[in-house]
């Protein structure tokens, strides 16, 4: 497959990375200098207060929330800091740990024990705060270079698991086995490592161990809550991350981008350099790609698919509802065509799920199919496309239902969440209350307030409300003018929205009262 990678950077605000694939997007990333990412960032924090009924911490790390750190993300270290009464940790024979991870069975019932209010923790965001959901940290420190991960303070050695090729397995492990690696530092081969030389590698661990003595000194010289260390912007993490030897070309539509990026390359993958070039199209980059319209269909609900087909994706707090319809589609038999319509959907859910980077929670509901074989095929198909995916993906079996559940690792915001902002009107649901009812509601504000003492009322609404009102309500009105001896008078404004009141008159000023009452 032929991969091409855009980078957008024209505005100041915002950077966007696509990659296409045979010339559909297949990844998609972006960040906004108004929502920059901490994930991977290096800090030494604080922490200010322990919650042990839920074996875990709150961490000031210098951020607008506290971090969240749970006790299977503390390092067997932590216990010895604390023995020996070391607040920060500094000293890089302070950086023991276990070769294992996630111990909490073990350290569960000791979290009182192993930290104390105030003290000093060298701690890294693995996810950003979502919602009302503080940062989550860790004290597993790892740092990814071009082809291997740095963990500093552990003995770990491994493998990428997308590096199935147990040949090419073999190869790395032996590789690794034969550089000279510090005693406590710990490697794991990404994807990028598998087919490298040994003298790539050995220059990658170079520059990892350095930038750790680097941070080592800002630990020696920094008071809690300071920062460490900053992860890379988005166009390097990119090209750290995501390139790969079938990247065909790099086109990048921003002088100064390009610059950076051109230097990276230049010295970690000097071969390769050649690739990246200026964009100097007369159209915009996203929009010459065609990446601007995928872009916008992103954002919708309903997934058209080739077939006549369609998806409906749902998103809500707590999980996402993914819904296969048939749609349009005109085939043989039922059973078949439920079949070819999932085959298609399950492709076409694992690529919405890492464009859209939904996490969580994710329900699909496959139309229903009564041949065994056939859930058996979507599931395999569904299980290899998700594959590619860097979140980690736990997948279940197909209910007898036509359900698959799965989880997906949520790290920052969905796109979605990313770009818009709950409604005002709607208030997120999607829907607002009908003309009809909105009116209903008024006219009982209106029975109410027309109990109080002053004697005029000037009721600013909607003007679809007030035209309502006028035409068909204009008897009731005038009933309640003759009961209460006080006038009414209705006026429309579009500064008002629809199932909203304003009240207003020269004894009282009632404005967008929250409940309706004066």
């Amino acid at each position: 497959m032929v991969k091409v990678m855009l980078f957008n950077a024209t505005e100041a605000e915002e950077s966007r990375v696509a990659i296409l694939e045979d010339n559909k997007l297949d990844e998609f990333y972006m960040e906004r200098s108004s929502l920059c990412s901490r994930i991977g960032n290096i800090y030494m924090g604080k922490i200010v207060n322990i919650e042990p009924s839920i074996d875990s911490a709150f961490v000031d790390f210098g951020g607008s929330r506290h971090g969240f750190l749970h006790v299977s993300d503390l390092m067997e270290n932590v216990k010895e800091q604390k023995k020996e009464g070391s607040g920060s940790g500094s000293d890089e024979n302070d950086k023991k740990k276990k070769t294992g991870r996630k111990s909490s069975k073990k350290n569960a019932q000791s979290i009182g024990k192993l930290l104390s209010k105030g003290q000093d923790l060298i701690v890294q965001v693995t996810k950003d705060g979502i919602g009302n959901k503080a940062p989550a940290l860790t004290t597993y420190i790892s740092l990814p270079g071009r082809y291997l991960v740095y963990m500093p303070g552990t003995a770990k050695r491994g493998i990428s698991r997308k590096i199935e090729d147990d040949s090419e397995r073999n190869k790395l492990k032996e590789l690794i086995d034969s550089l000279d690696i510090p005693e406590k530092m710990g490697l794991i081969v990404r994807t990028a490592g598998a087919g490298q030389t040994k003298q790539e590698l050995k220059k990658d661990i170079r520059y990892l161990n350095n930038l750790w003595k680097a941070i080592q000194k800002r630990i020696k010289s920094q008071a809690a809550p300071a920062t460490l260390y900053l992860e890379n912007d988005l166009a390097i993490r990119a090209l750290r991350d995501l390139y790969s030897s079938n990247v065909e070309e790099v086109l990048v539509d921003s002088e100064d981008v390009y610059k950076r990026i051109s230097d990276f390359m230049k010295i970690v993958m000097p071969r390769q350099a050649n690739s990246v070039k200026l964009y100097k199209g007369k159209h915009p980059l996203f929009d010459h790609y065609n990446v601007e319209k995928e872009l916008v269909m992103l954002l919708d609900r309903d997934i058209p698919l080739k077939s006549g087909g369609s998806l409906v994706i749902e998103q809500t707090e707590a999980l996402v509802a993914i819904d296969v319809n048939s749609g349009k589609f005109k085939g043989g038999k039922l059973e078949e065509t439920a079949f070819q319509i999932n085959i298609e959907a399950a492709k076409e859910i694992a690529r919405q799920l890492r464009l859209r980077d939904l996490g969580g929670l994710i329900i699909c509901d496959f139309i229903d199919m009564q041949e065994d074989e056939h859930k058996r095929a979507v599931e395999k198909m569904f299980r290899d496309s998700l594959k590619p995916d860097r979140a980690r993906i736990k997948l279940a079996r197909m209910s007898p239902f036509g359900i698959i559940e799965l989880t997906r690792q949520r790290v920052r915001p969905s796109l979605k969440l990313s770009v818009f902002d709950r409604c005002d009107n709607c208030n997120g649901t999607g829907y607002v209350a009908s003309l009809e009812t909105s009116t209903l509601n008024i006219i009982r504000k209106i029975r109410l307030w027309v109990t109080n003492k002053q004697k005029e009322l000037n009721i600013v609404v909607n003007p679809k409300i007030a035209d309502y009102i006028n035409n068909h309500k204009r008897r009731l009105l005038l009933e309640l003018e003759d009961i209460s001896n006080k006038k009414v008078t209705i006026v429309g404004s579009w500064r008002v929205p629809l199932g909203e009141i304003i009240i207003e008159n020269e004894a009282v000023d009632f404005q967008n009262s929250e409940n309706g009452r004066p």
